[in-house]
């Protein structure tokens, strides 16, 4: 089956633009301010197959941030309702993206250096070579 590259108009549910998504490599890009882009159907269907645009909102939903302007019947039946709801969200930025976690203050994090011994590390990665002078 070849894809369906009929054009439909995806939206930007935060109303604000400025982030763009990945399809078989190629970006999709929202520049700021612009909240609608013309994408083939086929990528528009892989927009709510994945969980790549999924955000969680301020009042607790995890919905994708896109939707479809006057979808096609078959991204609705393919895809359900979801795919025509073109309500404005609000990204619940205290959250991680994906993730059913709080968002973490990155003064938080603690960088720890690490030294292991050369000769450890080679035996470690499995490289250790013995060479004239040493393993006595």
């Amino acid at each position: 089956m070849h894809p369906d590259y009929t054009p439909v108009t995806l939206v930007d549910r935060a109303a604000s633009g400025g982030f763009e998504f990945l399809h078989d490599g190629r970006p999709w890009v929202f520049p700021p301010g612009v909240v609608e882009l013309a994408v083939p159907h086929f990528v528009a269907e892989f927009a709510f197959a994945s969980t790549q645009l999924r955000v969680w909102t301020t009042d607790g939903r995890h919905v994708c941030r896109l939707a479809v302007q006057n979808p096609p019947r078959t991204l609705l039946d393919s895809i359900g309702p979801e795919v025509a709801d073109c309500t404005v969200i609000d990204i619940d930025t205290g959250r991680l993206e994906g993730w059913e976690a709080p968002a973490r203050d990155p003064s938080e994090y603690v960088i720890r250096k690490v030294s292991v011994p050369r000769r450890e590390m080679q035996e470690r990665q499995g490289t250790v070579t013995t060479t004239f002078g040493q393993g006595r």
